[in-house]
């Protein structure tokens, strides 16, 4: 896992207050609006070439959990310290919790 990805990672979208995504190295995890902490191993990942303008790398990370799959795509961004999009939240950036910055 590239260490630009690790860490936890917030928005300042009103639609996701108080919430997280974390990554470290065998596993992601993300709080919902339910006020749960989803987890899931990381089973497999890949880093593609950026297919969007501004766009660094995209990085999928294949998880599992009780049998569960879900693939999460991050449109990565090195500008202003790191940054990522979820590939179906275009215009909601994430960025590494100030105490997290690597």
């Amino acid at each position: 896992m590239p260490p630009e990805l690790l860490g936890t990672w917030r928005t300042t979208d009103a639609r996701y207050e108080g919430l997280f995504f974390r990554i470290d190295p065998i596993s992601f995890s993300f709080s919902t609006v339910e006020g749960n902490v989803e987890n899931y191993s990381i089973v497999k990942y890949e880093k593609l070439d950026a297919q969007r303008q501004h766009s660094d790398h995209t990085h999928v990370l294949h998880g599992s959990r009780d049998g569960q799959k879900l693939q999460v795509r991050l449109l990565y961004e090195s500008f202003g310290g790191g940054r990522f999009r979820f590939k179906n939240q275009d215009k909601t950036f994430w960025t590494r919790d100030d105490n997290q910055k690597q």
